[in-house]
Parts: structure tokens; C-alpha cells; sequence
């Protein structure tokens, strides 16, 4: 993987991952394609030394943040009839969970791209669901990249031992095999 982003100058991928971040939410392409996936990869790219740690954080938050502004400013669109229920609890939840329910949703993949539309359906204020929903997309972000990264260093340091490892069990395996049929 890191080796096709290398490919790429190095300030096109974090714009490209703030975009597929907007693009999850303000024209709903997270119901396919979950942003979290780019988040991790821009964790990944810092820790390997592509992407600067503070571009990718940034990135990715300012790419979570526009997304949600722009999705809870469009507001829900035509739910198909099968859907309304949901959408019709999901509102419920919203409005009556308020901002805690917003900042939840923004956890749960999915949800993440449908919240700030059904935040605007059902009523939460722009002067309220703007802040909380910049922080909290902000923690998101900055949690994800971390983690990703942190990830990353765990399996450089880990990963040639999993695999002498991996070796050793497929080799025990094979030998037992070869045992019974004997």
C-alpha cells in the first residue's frame, strides 16, 4: 500500500483523504465507503515517514469537520419508505440524546455519515451542532491517525517475530500431519 502513495507528491495524500472524508458525509459516499479506512491509512503513511503526523491529523480533521457542516447544512435527504422508521427513531434519538447522541454517532461507522443530516431533520441548533461537532471530529481524527500509527509501530517491531512464529506453527502443523498418515 505505502508503496502505490509513494507514487503520489506528498501533499496529495492527505488532500485526498480530506476529501473522501467530505465526500462521506455531505454526499453520503460513507454508506459505501467508510472515511474511518483513509483516517488509518493517513496513520499508517505518518508512521512510516510519507505524511508529516500533524499534516495527517490535520487533514483528516478539517476533511471530517467540512463533510459534517456540509451534510448537516443540506439536511436529511428522501428517505425510501422501508427507512422512514429508522430514520424516524433516528431522529428521536438525536433530538432527545442532543448533542451527546451527535458526538457519539460520529464513533460508529454508519452513523457518521448520516448523523448530521438527521441532526438538522430533527431540529438541533447549527449554533450547537457546529462546535461540538468540530471537537469532537477533531478527537476522532486525532484518535484514528494515533492509533493507526501506533499500530504501525507495534507491527514494524512485532511483525518480523509473528512471522517466524506464523512459520514455526505451519511447520508443526505439517509435521503432525505427515505423522498420523504414517
Amino acid at each position: 500500500m505505502v508503496d502505490w502513495f509513494r507514487q503520489l507528491p506528498t501533499p496529495v495524500v492527505p488532500a485526498l483523504a480530506a476529501s473522501l472524508l467530505v465526500a462521506e458525509s455531505a454526499l453520503l459516499a460513507g454508506v459505501v465507503l467508510p472515511g474511518a479506512s483513509a483516517v488509518l491509512a493517513l496513520g499508517v503513511l505518518a508512521r512510516v515517514g510519507f505524511v508529516p503526523p500533524a499534516a495527517a491529523v490535520l487533514a483528516a480533521a478539517l476533511g471530517a469537520i467540512t463533510g459534517q457542516q456540509i451534510a448537516y447544512l443540506r439536511g436529511a435527504p428522501s428517505v425510501p419508505a422501508r427507512l422512514r422508521g429508522l430514520a424516524r427513531r433516528a431522529e428521536r434519538a438525536l433530538r432527545d440524546g442532543g448533542l451527546p447522541a451527535v458526538c457519539a454517532a460520529q464513533w460508529v461507522v454508519g452513523m457518521r455519515t448520516v448523523a448530521p443530516r438527521l441532526a438538522s431533520t430533527a431540529g438541533v441548533p447549527y449554533r450547537r451542532f457546529a462546535p461540538a461537532s468540530a471537537a469532537n471530529a477533531t478527537v476522532w481524527a486525532t484518535a484514528l491517525t494515533g492509533l493507526a500509527y501506533a499500530a504501525e509501530a507495534v507491527r514494524e517491531w512485532v511483525g518480523p517475530s509473528l512471522a517466524g512464529a506464523g512459520a514455526a506453527v505451519v511447520a508443526v502443523v505439517v509435521v503432525r500431519r505427515r505423522a498420523r498418515r504414517a
